[in-house]
């Protein structure tokens, strides 16, 4: 994906909520997003229950590359705690294509605006 306004991949989970409990499988493998707002962006907002419905599973990241996003890389807003967000070997690059370092990933991940704190997530580096 690439040049989007916003997001280069959006999965909204919250339309899913309805009577009964769902389950949630995604595995995207090397998704590379260039120059879009976002590079990924997910979410799911209990708030949209109808009644104790729950979501569960994971949404799976393999080897993604964000590159030169000009808002976030990634941005969450996942509040089911049954929801796992499951990313291995992230590169991140500046809009030059320079890899950002390991702790340069750590530190934008966990920054506001990117994976909410509330989310259920992992993340295995490189």
């Amino acid at each position: 994906t690439e040049f989007n306004k916003g997001a280069g991949i959006s999965i909204g989970i919250s339309k899913l909520y309805g009577k009964n409990d769902r389950n949630v499988s995604v595995e995207i493998n090397n998704h590379v997003d260039k120059f879009s707002g976002i590079g990924f962006k997910t979410s799911c907002y209990p708030k949209r229950k109808i009644g104790k419905e729950e979501i569960k599973g994971f949404i799976q990241l393999n080897n993604p590359t964000w590159m030169g996003n000009y808002k976030v890389p990634i941005q969450t807003a996942l509040f089911q705690k049954d929801l796992l967000l499951k990313i291995s070997n992230p590169t991140i690059s500046d809009s030059k294509g320079r890899s950002l370092s390991e702790s340069s990933m750590r530190k934008i991940l966990a920054s506001k605006g990117h994976i909410n704190p509330h989310a259920n997530y992992t993340i295995n580096y490189k």
